[in-house]
């Protein structure tokens, strides 16, 4: 798995979008700020790119500690999906476990196979793929992600990246 790191940005640019990210995050929400954030999230794309700007949200995102995330989310697959549920009682975990396995299945996947997982977030997929004999590759732009997956993975027998 590897991290990307983002394009170097100019002092101005740097400013700019500094001034106008943290205006929307931080300043109250008035009738008049609303127009402006509109218009930045319209226009930060445009000057920056859309790759570069999805690139900063996600890894914003992934770079939080993990435990905030795992706080919340299932301790067997730590997803933010939905489940293939057979019964209305039946538990998240293996709602998930039943979905992971229908992908593996649809996809035809198995031992010696590969899978690209992008955007692998907590590793819920790639856990159960591994334990399948799947051959998991993961890439995320996230250091944070990229550190948990490996600590997470490192115990499957099977090369992962």
């Amino acid at each position: 798995m590897r991290a990307i790191s983002p394009r170097p940005i100019s002092p101005a640019t740097s400013t700019l979008r500094a001034t106008c990210s943290s205006r929307s995050r931080f300043a109250p929400r008035s009738t008049t700020a609303i127009p402006l954030v509109a218009a930045w999230r319209f226009i930060e794309p445009l000057l920056f790119g859309q790759v570069y700007t999805n690139k900063r949200a996600i890894s914003s995102h992934y770079n939080a500690d993990p435990k905030l995330f795992l706080s919340f989310l299932d301790p067997v697959f730590p997803a933010y999906s939905q489940g293939v549920y057979a019964h209305d009682d039946e538990p998240l975990a293996k709602a998930l476990e039943r979905k992971f396995d229908w992908a593996i299945e649809k996809c035809e996947l198995g031992p010696g196979k590969r899978v690209l997982e992008i955007g692998p977030g907590w590793g819920a997929f790639a856990g159960h793929a591994l334990q399948a004999g799947v051959r998991f590759t993961g890439i995320t732009n996230s250091e944070v992600s990229q550190s948990y997956l490996k600590g997470k993975l490192a115990n499957f027998e099977t090369a992962s990246r």
